[in-house]
């Protein structure tokens, strides 16, 4: 691991706190299924588990901070169908092995198909993808016009979806809580399942927080996490998200993240979890998962040029941006002198004449 010194120093009576990014190795994969019999389970849980350690979700932060000898696996199941209540999770709990649940909160306990699973019967019928109807195209749609134009083209073409199979059944609410119950976590991937980016931007952040929203009131306690649609995301949404309570945002395209060696055993506080930027490179990232001890961790992209060693600013200026104990203490509800003088003694401190 390559870890250079925490500094802070003290210049013409502005605070400025620096880390440099730390190395760490592989640490593991999330991997996303939408359903899987009993056996497909069995056998998917068998070669995973030679090769990794299967996490439960509440894992996963710790594992991100630290080093472990073999590299984890989070198993996830979308959107909410039947056969994930009757054949994936009672092969899991068999098994003993966790795995997080996302569910669509319109769809579940209704009769109306999604909208992928329509398309996939249309296609089925037709032996073609009929015109304007392609994945790629309708993903840039607002889910109404997705809509209108399955629905058109089925009723066209007498296509009818089976509803009674349960990889594209709905799964009830009282499934849902019974895999809570099980020691599953239950995680929220918006009320109809529209793609987020494609909507208006108060649509978008209504389906964020409607669904935890519902999640947490079926279940009788906070909904921990959120998983994006079709994995499409902003980082604006991915942070409304964590505004309203998810401590793990879930998507399906690759993003770098980096690991800065300080935590709340500088006295970094807990309370800046997924609510605090750092600079690197002179641009903004945020801080995404829980401040731990000795590290945090933050968002780089899914395109990065940060390097090992890179110098990371926690308070003062980089380039044209700067976070000041003033910003920082706006998000902890304190003022900028508790910021400072919270820094513990295991910060190194230089003193320079400016």
């Amino acid at each position: 691991m390559i870890e250079g010194r925490i500094v802070s120093a003290v210049a013409g009576g502005a605070l400025e706190m620096a880390v440099r990014l730390a190395a760490r190795p592989l640490f593991g994969v999330i991997i996303n299924e939408h359903w899987l019999s009993a056996d497909e389970t069995r056998a998917h849980v068998t070669w995973l588990a030679r090769r990794f350690d299967l996490i439960h979700h509440d894992e996963l932060r710790a594992r991100l901070s630290r080093r472990a000898a073999r590299p984890f696996c989070l198993l996830t199941f979308d959107d909410g169908k039947r056969s994930n209540a009757i054949e994936t999770a009672p092969e899991l709990a068999r098994m003993g092995v966790p795995a997080a649940f996302y569910v669509t909160t319109s769809f579940i306990g209704g009769t109306q198909p999604l909208w992928f699973d329509r398309l996939a019967a249309l296609v089925r019928a037709l032996g073609r993808v009929p015109a304007a109807l392609d994945a790629r195209t309708l993903k840039r749609l607002p889910l109404a016009a997705i809509d209108e134009r399955i629905d058109r083209a089925c009723r066209t073409h007498g296509v009818a979806v089976d509803g009674g199979d349960a990889r594209i059944a709905a799964m009830s609410w009282d499934d849902v809580r019974a895999l809570a119950r099980r020691g599953f976590t239950v995680g929220a991937h918006g009320i109809r399942h529209t793609v987020l980016t494609s909507e208006r931007s108060a649509d978008a952040r209504g389906e964020i927080a409607g669904s935890l929203l519902r999640v947490g009131c079926e279940l009788g306690a906070p909904c921990k996490s959120f998983a994006f649609p079709n994995g499409n995301y902003t980082e604006a949404l991915a942070r409304y998200a964590l505004a309203c309570g998810a401590e793990t945002v879930m998507t399906t395209e690759p993003t770098w993240v980096g690991v800065l060696p300080i935590g709340y055993g500088d006295g970094w506080r807990r309370a800046l979890t997924n609510n605090a930027d750092v600079l690197i490179g002179g641009r903004r990232h945020p801080l995404v998962g829980a401040v731990s001890m000795d590290n945090v961790t933050v968002v780089l992209g899914p395109d990065t040029d940060v390097a090992v060693g890179d110098e990371v600013v926690l308070i003062g200026a980089q380039g044209e941006e700067r976070i000041l104990a003033e910003e920082v203490a706006r998000r902890l509800d304190t003022i900028n002198y508790e910021v400072t003088t919270g820094l513990l003694p295991r910060v190194t401190r230089e003193h320079r004449l400016s």
